[in-house]
């Protein structure tokens, strides 16, 4: 099974969802992602955007949960920050330097 998370608007993920792993290979038995986000699309009347994730990690940092969030730049998903995290606005300590 193949592995997709389905974003909001905001890319935060609203669910994740398994479809065949040959919903993905095209007339080749190549694998291509953009033919599973075309079959999830069909699956949700073309709402919504879908990324494809791996669990063990292998591509996109894992497998996210409900609202984890897409970020486009780093190609991977980001643990949700807890609300009274005193260190959520803060950069990283390697930028500090």
């Amino acid at each position: 099974m193949a592995n997709f998370a389905k974003l909001n608007k905001k890319f935060f993920v609203e669910e994740t969802i398994n479809i065949p792993d040959e919903a993905l290979l095209d007339e080749n038995g190549v694998h291509n992602e953009l033919l599973g986000i075309n079959y999830c699309k069909k699956l949700y009347n073309n709402t919504g955007v879908f990324v494809e994730f791996k669990k063990d990690g292998s591509i996109r940092g894992g497998r996210p949960g409900k609202g984890w969030k897409y970020n486009s730049n780093l190609d991977k998903f980001i643990t949700p920050t807890p609300p009274d995290d005193p260190y959520a606005d803060q950069p990283p300590a390697w930028e500090d330097d």
